[in-house]
């Protein structure tokens, strides 16, 4: 069985939640006897030529970034050559590029076409005004739509044209599920920790507001960058929040492992569906820490914080809201613990290896 997973970026030349479920589905498919999976993306415009990784993953320059879509002559190129080679290909969808080129130069008839549906097109309304016909056509094509929950599938703008097609797939996950005890700041307080592109949708700015609700015995630490650290930092010195909230900017894979084991707890204040599932999510339960996170309307993200198993939810835009979730754990240790406990055990269910065997089935079945 020959399988090509087309994407966008691919570790270690990007980092991103799409690009982590990528490589670990690739490596996955790599351990299964009969099975060759190779990898077709892209690289940051910082890069002059394509690289081939190894003999399964091509990267191609990019000659245009624009509207969040790489556009490659490469790419192009490489895939109308590979394009009959396979029995099953997958693209992580939204993938616009990709589907150009499927529609240019379709694959051979015989081959299964897997979209996995990470998440509808949400910001570039424009785009999708002219894009929508050959996304539509390119649904139609497929065999499969799949996707890490039915909630991406049912509550999709294109749902209707997934009927008969649907297919739920989790993650392939890679994570140790450790029970790591926490630690205090250097200040002596108990740690909240967010991560992320400092972006829209990413809800820092009501994680910022809530903290002047937070107990003083907590400071919240926010990991990584992006176009609103600036905006950020406003909020945070108009509310005098210099020492109870701290931006730590980019932190190495090291650092992020340690942060998140040393946090009281992991606080996940996301305000919309351009967040479907949040990989940070896992990422804190692998390290058994209690998650308050938001339930974000039409997104499959509020399914992996479990209410009052391995955490709490509220409503998004709501800073008062997370500010009283955090504060009930800050007091009540016993909960606390308990959530804990909780976040570890629902973590080792997450973290199966047997979750590749779904997708080795749902192969099978449609070569069948």
């Amino acid at each position: 069985m020959k399988i090509l997973q087309i994407g966008k970026f691919f570790p270690p030349y990007f980092y991103g939640g799409i690009e982590t479920v990528s490589y670990n589905l690739h490596m996955a498919l790599q351990n299964i006897p009969g099975v060759t999976s190779d990898f077709l993306g892209f690289l940051p415009r910082k890069y002059n030529e394509d690289i081939k990784v190894d003999e399964h993953v091509y990267l191609c320059k990019t000659d245009i970034d624009k509207f969040s879509a790489q556009i490659s002559r490469s790419f192009f190129k490489q895939y109308k050559k590979i394009k009959n080679d396979y029995d099953i290909i997958i693209v992580n969808m939204p993938h616009p590029v990709a589907n150009l080129a499927m529609w240019l130069a379709p694959p051979k008839k015989s081959c299964k076409v897997i979209l996995y549906w990470h998440s509808d097109i949400i910001k570039q309304k424009k785009l999708l005004f002219f894009y929508k016909p050959f996304l539509v056509s390119l649904i139609k094509r497929a065999d499969a739509v799949a996707a890490p929950t039915m909630i991406h599938l049912d509550e999709s703008d294109f749902s209707k044209y997934f009927e008969g097609k649907k297919v739920v797939l989790p993650f392939i996950l890679n994570y140790k599920t450790t029970k790591d005890k926490f630690v205090l700041s250097q200040d002596n307080k108990k740690i909240i920790y967010a991560c992320g592109r400092l972006i829209y949708y990413k809800g820092f700015d009501v994680l910022v507001e809530a903290a002047k609700y937070i107990l003083d015995d907590a400071v919240v630490y926010i990991s990584g960058t992006g176009a609103l650290k600036d905006t950020l930092l406003k909020k945070i010195s108009d509310n005098g929040l210099e020492n109870k909230v701290k931006l730590l900017g980019r932190v190495s894979d090291e650092e992020l492992n340690a942060n998140y084991s040393g946090c009281y707890l992991y606080c996940f204040p996301s305000v919309n569906r351009g967040e479907m599932m949040g990989l940070v999510q896992y990422e804190a339960l692998s390290h058994s820490k209690p998650i308050v996170s938001t339930i974000i309307p039409r997104s499959g993200a509020p399914t992996l914080n479990i209410e009052g198993v391995t955490g709490f939810k509220v409503a998004i835009n709501d800073p008062k809201a997370l500010a009283e979730k955090i504060n009930l754990l800050l007091k009540d240790k016993k909960l606390y613990d308990s959530l804990c406990q909780g976040a570890y055990e629902t973590s080792v269910k997450y973290n199966s290896p047997d979750t590749i065997k779904e997708y080795i089935e749902c192969f099978e079945r449609l070569l069948k």
